[in-house]
């Protein structure tokens, strides 16, 4: 059996053309063609490695979640959440550093998580302040909570999330591609995806995936039909494009055929 290794890269310095604009897909114009003699009787891929920063967002204006509304002191104050890929001891710390550079204590409103229900808590450490999560583009569905205002009855009461919160729009990566119409199958549907990526890093962190055991997926359209151009895309488990925050992304496929 013959094999060839090809390594992509979403980085323009590599050669990767018309990027889109959130990084998510690109393209490759081979110099030679991409060819499978019309004589093999098995063409097959696999996904031998692929390398991804743990940067797709989870806050920001295109989600609509990335407003933070309060009452302090009598006082409503809001203000936007700057696009990014947030913990909630990120999230804790930037909108207390806000409310600090509006003049307010930074310490009004504690974010936390509960490990054995995965639902978040929010202590008010004033009675009479409050979190308004009525207020369009919200935090609510993010953390766990419906559209509804907390008001503290007493200092340092805590609010728990009715629901879990959703941090984690991206739970793993998978990496699709117009160089088959099969691919690995998702949910018995061909959908050209390539393989998959779990997200094993925090974020901001380099996810570098090497599988144990290579996921063969056919490819047999290849044969006898030279590819000059494919199209790549990183997207998440629902299939939506994963914005790269201008962080490029790599892999290595493996084609064999005999």
């Amino acid at each position: 059996m013959r094999t060839q290794s090809f390594y992509f890269s979403s980085s323009p310095a590599a050669g990767a053309q018309n990027l889109s604009a959130d990084g998510s897909q690109f393209e490759v114009n081979f110099n030679t063609p991409l060819h499978v003699p019309a004589g093999a009787t098995v063409c097959e891929m696999g996904l031998l490695s692929a390398t991804v920063w743990n940067t797709s967002f989870n806050i920001s204006a295109e989600f609509g979640n990335n407003i933070w509304r309060c009452v302090v002191g009598g006082a409503t104050v809001a203000f936007s959440i700057a696009d990014g890929l947030y913990s909630l001891d990120n999230l804790n710390s930037y909108i207390n550093k806000a409310l600090q550079n509006l003049g307010y204590q930074s310490d009004r409103f504690l974010i936390t998580g509960d490990d054995a229900t995965q639902r978040t808590v929010i202590t008010i450490a004033a009675a009479g302040d409050a979190v308004d999560f009525t207020v369009a583009n919200s935090t609510a569905q993010l953390l766990g909570f419906t559209t509804t205002v907390i008001i503290a009855a007493t200092n340092g009461q805590h609010f728990y999330s009715p629901n879990e919160a959703k941090l984690n729009r991206t739970n793993l990566y998978l990496l699709t591609s117009d160089l088959v119409t099969t691919g690995v199958p998702v949910n018995a549907l061909s959908r050209g995806v390539l393989g998959q990526v779990p997200i094993v890093v925090n974020p901001g962190e380099q996810d570098v995936f090497q599988p144990p055991n290579v996921q063969w997926f056919d490819a047999s359209e290849l044969i006898g039909r030279p590819r000059m151009n494919v199209r790549f895309a990183l997207v998440n488990q629902d299939l939506k494009p994963v914005p790269t925050s201008g962080d490029s992304y790599s892999f290595v496929l493996q084609l064999r055929y005999e």
